[in-house]
């Protein structure tokens, strides 16, 4: 059976593979440039780290806001390893951490395209959001 592993990355080499991730996924495949993709909520993030057999596969950040809610940014998923299910083990730690730090809520901006999928893991739609450089997003969230 393959190991798979999602955790707060806590050493400095899991934070360097999260920012591996990071860099793959957002600067090379998506294009977006370092100066947008990493900013200054990094290093008060809480990362996680997702390991195949001990590869870095995957990777997100969460931002607790207000000590009530944590939103989830940054999720990345390695292209080889997308449509598996990995982003749902992911999303899934992400809000476990959450309850276990009493927070009242998870949440997430998505694309319009991906709101059916925050559905499947058990987000509902709040609004639309418009931000500076990515146009309008969906708030999707999920209480506790």
């Amino acid at each position: 059976m393959v190991e798979i592993v999602v955790k707060k990355a806590c050493t400095q080499k899991e934070i360097k593979d999260v920012f591996k991730i990071r860099t793959m996924v957002f600067n090379k495949e998506r294009k977006i440039s370092k100066i947008f993709e990493r900013d200054r909520k990094d290093h008060d993030a809480t990362h996680f780290i997702m390991y195949i057999e001990g590869v870095p596969v995957g990777c997100a950040r969460l931002i607790i806001k207000n000590n009530k809610k944590g939103k989830i940014e940054r999720i990345a998923i390695l292209k080889e390893h997308r449509k598996k299910g990995l982003g749902g083990k992911m999303i899934s730690t992400i809000v476990n951490f959450c309850r276990n730090e009493t927070l009242n809520e998870a949440y997430v901006y998505c694309e319009k395209n991906k709101r059916e999928y925050f559905k499947k893991q058990g987000f509902l739609y709040r609004k639309k959001v418009r931000l500076f450089l990515h146009g309008i997003l969906y708030e999707m969230y999920k209480s506790f």
